[in-house]
């Protein structure tokens, strides 16, 4: 199976090195590669399906990329979405999905044993049952499902069978993916998808994969419903237009944008971008984690960007609140209960876990941060931290004392306990501030800093994603 897509295509170069990485150690087969879909599918046992989650996340770190979704929607199957920016700071996406038995709509139509064999018969079902399932069947569908379909006729026209058991649906199905012609099956499309679902023997087995599918989503919804707000109609359209057309693939189950003013009311939203004053706006979007500030005065194509980058860093934010000792590491007990409640902003028990602890967690903090002793830790208002920090016991991130402005902290920084990051400075990407260090000025990426503003030699960064890696020309499934 060739898995290398035009030279220069870092989704394929992903697509290769994601494979690689899963295949081994969850014992699984390439189903699609991803190198011209954009979309890597594999099937593992079902035992080894507990360790996907670990495995993808992992991966994400090495390579310094976002993990903006990764949930079950389905029993028995993990999806996830990487995200990166290109040369230019457009945002790219690669969908993986890896399940051991094959539901859709909480109906298991294919089992794991199925699924690992190679043979034409199962690859055309599969193909034509996603389509099916989807309502949607184009031309390169209709072409790859026909070139299966000559492979084997007789074994596929047998699961046809299987799937569609009146003679008018089968004979519908037949003639298109013998003759090529698939028009007359995209007219029927919705009803063969009713009489599909309702073709599985396992009828008890449906209903609990259809009761865990709508458990699974209701605790764990892949949707959004995002509220661009601001004055001007005619801006905040086109920039929620152009958003939501740019980010489609952080959505694989759909995802809704609204437009509203800011005088009215609106309910049921997960995130807000408030497209106005920043100076005005500041403090409103500062105190809320589910509230993006955008500049009303930047260009539109740079409100396009900023929007789209904030909206990106809450999904990665919510993908670490879902999990947490996966992404950012297992915090104590007291650690969690002290994020939950300020995140929450609960406001007696946060201040009195915040007196027990000996700590003062003013600015929101919008993902998890590891603290494996929270103990005297002070972050103070207006400070963003960003993801995968840890912050060490007695360790501030304070205000200059004369000036509003807190320090920003980039994602992947280490804070030693005991060191203290005052006055409007940035402390760049993997950094680590070593104990009791006192930092007023900037610190580089991948730097560490020692006692008091001494910045030693800049660690190796990770190798660019043309060196790390390494394509192959094929790889077979």
């Amino acid at each position: 199976m060739a898995l290398l897509g035009p030279l220069g295509d870092e989704r394929a170069w992903l697509a290769q090195a994601l494979v690689e990485r899963l295949l081994e150690p969850l014992e699984a087969r390439v189903i699609d590669d991803g190198a011209s879909s954009g979309a890597v599918e594999l099937v593992a046992r079902r035992e080894a399906l507990a360790a996907v989650p670990g495995e993808i996340a992992s991966f994400c770190r090495e390579l310094d990329l976002r993990l903006v979704q990764l949930q079950r929607r389905e029993a028995g199957a993990w999806e996830a979405v990487l995200a990166w920016s290109d040369d230019v700071g457009r945002p790219r996406f690669l969908a993986a999905a890896v399940y051991a038995d094959w539901y859709r709509d909480g109906v298991m139509l294919l089992s794991e044993a199925e699924l690992r064999e190679t043979s034409a018969d199962i690859a055309f079902i599969q193909r034509l049952l996603k389509c099916v399932s989807r309502g949607e069947l184009d031309d390169e569908d209709g072409q790859a499902i026909s070139a299966l379909w000559h492979e084997a006729p007789r074994q596929a026209m047998e699961q046809v069978a299987r799937f569609w058991r009146r003679p008018p649906d089968i004979r519908i199905v037949a003639q298109a993916a013998r003759q090529g012609i698939w028009s007359h099956v995209r007219a029927n499309l919705p009803r063969l998808r009713r009489v599909m679902r309702r073709s599985t023997p396992y009828l008890l087995k449906s209903v609990v994969g259809r009761l865990q599918r709508l458990y699974l989503n209701a605790r764990a919804p892949s949707r959004a419903v995002i509220a661009f707000i601001g004055a001007d109609f005619q801006r905040r359209e086109a920039v929620r237009e152009a958003v939501m057309r740019e980010l489609a693939p952080a959505f694989p189950a759909g995802g809704r944008a609204v437009a509203f003013g800011f005088e009215d009311e609106h309910w049921g939203i997960h995130l807000r971008i408030l497209l106005d004053d920043a100076a005005l706006l500041g403090r409103r979007a500062e105190a809320r984690p589910d509230v993006i500030l955008v500049d009303a005065a930047l260009p539109p194509e740079a409100a396009v960007a900023a929007a789209g980058q904030a909206i990106l860093q809450w999904l990665e934010s919510r993908v670490e609140r879902r999990h947490p000792d996966l992404l950012v590491g297992r915090n104590p007990p007291a650690a969690r209960m002290l994020q939950f409640l300020c995140r929450h902003r609960v406001p007696i028990l946060a201040r009195a876990v915040q007196t027990l602890l000996h700590c003062d967690l003013e600015a929101p903090l919008r993902s998890p941060v590891l603290m494996p002793h929270p103990y005297g830790i002070v972050v103070e208002r207006g400070a963003q931290i960003g993801h995968r920090v840890t912050i060490g016991q007695h360790a501030s991130v304070e205000r200059a004392p004369d000036g509003e402005d807190a320090p920003i902290i980039e994602d992947n920084v280490r804070i030693g306990a005991g060191a203290r990051i005052v006055g409007a400075i940035r402390v760049g990407r993997y950094a680590t501030v070593a104990p009791n260090a006192v930092v007023t000025r900037d610190v580089p990426s991948h730097c560490t800093v020692v006692g008091e503003n001494r910045i030693l030699g800049e660690r190796q960064a990770p190798v660019v994603l043309e060196r790390r890696i390494q394509p192959r020309s094929v790889v077979n499934s």
